[in-house]
């Protein structure tokens, strides 16, 4: 879990980097393809880490539902009091995560108030082509990035000491180089949904 979470966190955190150098931040505008390269790139990583710190469900390996599960299992194990600030940035986590990976009626509602007569001609969909964004929402952008990254920081910093203790560890960073990845870099996710398949299978035949 730590290594996917470090993982994803570096990934974010070099992206929001990148962008964020003068040529774009002097501009007025900027071309929508930059704005939405870095949103939809910041979307991804955001919602893996929102999964990996956040996630709740049932079969979940989640920083949230392992340490809940470490503490009922081994009530007498050494742990951190994290202190009620931190639960409710776990929380926060939680929630983000429940509302970016769903389609809510509270996202089509709010749409509706801000473009209500979008919705006004019953024969026509529109699909806009935007040249720019205003470098206000650019910006807003790179510096709601920053502020998540932060949160992640501090959630890391936590889970670390979380399994030191745990662990009776002394657990260090470092980065490693890959010079080239190839297919079988794959290979997880292909066995990660074979087993899925399979559990799925093992189910029904129970039922």
């Amino acid at each position: 879990m730590l290594h996917h979470l470090v993982e994803n966190y570096m990934a974010v955190k070099q992206l929001n980097s990148s962008y964020h150098i003068k040529k774009f931040i002097k501009k007025k505008k900027v071309r929508h393809e930059v704005y939405e390269d870095l949103r939809s790139q910041s979307l991804f990583y955001f919602t893996r880490i929102h999964n990996i710190v956040g996630d709740t469900t049932s079969n979940s390996l989640s920083y949230s539902s392992l340490r809940k599960n470490i503490l009922k299992s081994f009530p007498d194990i050494p742990h951190n009091t994290i202190g009620q600030d931190y639960e409710t940035l776990i929380r926060d986590f939680k929630n983000n995560r429940d509302w970016s990976c769903h389609f809510t009626t509270n996202e089509f509602e709010a749409e509706i108030s801000i473009v209500e007569d979008y919705y006004e001609n019953k024969d026509i969909l529109y699909h806009f082509n935007v040249s720019f964004v205003d470098n206000e929402l650019f910006r807003s952008l790179i510096n709601y990035n920053e502020e998540e990254l932060n949160k992640i920081e501090h959630v890391i910093k936590i889970a670390i000491q979380d399994y030191n203790v745990f662990f009776n560890a002394n657990l260090e960073i470092f980065d490693a180089h890959v010079s080239l990845m190839g297919l079988n870099s794959l290979t997880k996710a292909e066995k990660s949904y074979d087993n899925k398949k399979t559990k799925r299978h093992n189910d029904d035949l129970k039922e």
